[in-house]
């Protein structure tokens, strides 16, 4: 009975040897799961994490895009309601009554002349009545809503105080605040 009692030894000593490469290949399989769950878990993140950033990203850029836009509709708007505003303050200079007309024209003739002693008055026919006889004479008439151009009897100095000047003027600095 000694070789049976080797044989079962060895097949003892098989099964034992088998069943532990079964179980480190168990526990190496087990760690590459663990390893691979852990990678993907990290990918997984990694990927959310990123189409986080990338969905916010697109979403700053948007809303930057829409800021501008409206901005942009802003400034429009402004414009065509400061374009009907200058419009409607032409008409009512071009309207002006005669006795108000006159009491400004007299006020830019008076200021033009403590620039120019003498010279030369451009403004509507209608109101060349209005330069008193002096230094500064009526030259002739220029398109224009009303004031006049004043100009030294040697062309050097050149006085625009038309009407449309004036509000050009003032409508320059008041679209800069704007």
């Amino acid at each position: 009975m000694g070789i049976e009692k080797v044989i079962d030894d060895l097949e003892e000593a098989c099964r034992q040897e088998e069943k532990e490469i079964l179980e480190k290949a168990q526990q190496e399989a087990d760690s590459i799961l663990t390893r691979a769950r852990h990678e993907v878990d990290s990918i997984l993140h990694s990927s959310k994490a990123e189409a986080l950033e990338e969905a916010d990203r697109m979403y700053k850029e948007r809303i930057a895009g829409l800021e501008i836009e409206l901005r942009k509709l802003q400034l429009a708007y402004q414009k065509a309601t400061l374009d009907a505003v200058y419009s409607k303050v032409l008409e009512l200079l071009k309207d002006m009554d005669r006795e108000t007309d006159k009491e400004l024209f007299t006020r830019l003739l008076e200021k033009a002349g403590r620039t120019i002693s003498s010279g030369k008055i451009y403004c509507r026919q209608k109101d060349a009545a209005w330069i008193p006889p002096g230094n500064l004479v009526y030259a002739g008439e220029l398109p224009m809503v009303g004031g006049l151009v004043a100009e030294s009897s040697d062309g050097s100095i050149r006085i625009d105080y038309r009407y449309e000047t004036i509000l050009g003027d003032i409508w320059e600095e008041v679209s800069l605040q704007v």
